[in-house]
């Protein structure tokens, strides 16, 4: 489209030059006509152009519809338990997991998480700590052993059951376009701004938030590319606690967050995690301290588990861990 025009004119400009001579048509015509041709070729350049934007919707199109007809891998049973009560506690029996064939990521593990207890979750990068999470909100099923609450295999729990009792803060964070408060409340009519308000004073950074241009009317990019890794962290932490689960699951929920915040937010936590039970995945062991049992990974094996004081008596994996990060023996 944009060569055969070039080529046109290049050919009145040829032809025009023995005709310019012979007086039979001067410069002002040929010029004219040139215009001519480049309006007459403008719509179909426009044509084009939107012919292409259709192409690329069209193979959009087929990309979105591929992935909504994809059947989910992990179904529910034929007659699921659609209303959970969560009273006792969650049980991994001699579970075994592997993304890929031959390449183990958990190992016949078997721990034991009590309703209302913090738990940590520690270890190397590899080591199976977010596995356990993937594996504990069934986006996966284990390939040996059972996960149960309760005493009820997760197989046999509706996912929808599940997943309501459960909210996680992810090393992955998802912001949608939109202002802060539908990005708490996730769109949901539901839940009202007041209870969003009251659970961001509960944890302490409803201030911080309120300094935000706008407030909680601010607009987000897409992803929240407008924001800094760590206030974008601390948006999906909040995200978490607006639902009020009973299983709230963190996988280095405070990473990328500066110290003085940080102390605000584990300050607001006591109160927080007092009553609901806790799955703490992290790197920074001075944050973990004082959860109720801490479990230390190793390859996908449970290598010890117990208080931060007990791991520290026996001066084994968790105790070197904590040394090398902290100095304090």
């Amino acid at each position: 489209m944009m060569l055969c025009p070039q080529i046109v004119i290049a050919l009145i400009l040829y032809y025009s030059v023995d005709w310019i001579k012979a007086d039979l048509i001067t410069i002002g015509t040929v010029w004219m006509f040139i215009q001519y041709i480049h309006l007459a070729i403008q719509p179909l350049i426009m044509i084009s152009e939107q012919i292409r934007e259709l192409q690329r919707a069209f193979g959009a199109a087929d990309r979105i519809f591929e992935i909504l007809d994809t059947e989910p891998e992990v179904k529910d049973s034929d007659d699921p338990v659609t209303n959970l009560e969560f009273n006792d506690k969650i049980e991994f029996k001699n579970v075994s997991f592997q993304y890929e064939p031959d390449k183990p990521v958990l190992k016949n593990l078997s721990i034991s998480i009590e309703k209302g207890s913090t738990v940590a979750i520690v270890g190397a990068t590899g080591s199976g700590k977010t596995t356990i999470i993937s594996l504990l909100s069934r986006f996966y099923d284990p390939d040996e052993g059972s996960i149960t609450i309760d005493a009820i295999d997760l197989k046999d729990i509706k996912q929808s059951s599940l997943r309501s009792k459960m909210s996680l803060v992810l090393q992955d964070i998802f912001l949608f376009p939109g202002n802060i408060m539908d990005n708490l409340r996730v769109l949901r009519k539901d839940i009202s701004e007041d209870k969003v308000i009251e659970a961001t004073k509960k944890m302490g950074i409803y201030n911080y938030l309120k300094g935000f241009p706008k407030g909680f009317d601010m607009e987000l990019s897409e992803d929240g590319a407008n924001l800094s890794f760590g206030e974008r962290q601390l948006l999906s932490f909040s995200r978490a606690l607006t639902f009020d689960p009973e299983i709230l699951v963190m996988d280095e929920a405070t990473s990328s967050i500066d110290p003085y915040t940080e102390a605000e937010i584990q300050r607001s936590m006591s109160k927080l995690l007092k009553g609901r039970t806790s799955i703490i995945i992290a790197h920074r062991l001075s944050t973990i301290e004082h959860a109720d049992k801490i479990i230390v990974l190793d390859h996908g094996e449970l290598i010890e588990q117990g208080t931060h004081h007990e791991l520290m008596k026996m001066k084994n994996l968790y105790a070197n861990l904590y040394w090398t990060q902290t100095g304090i023996e």
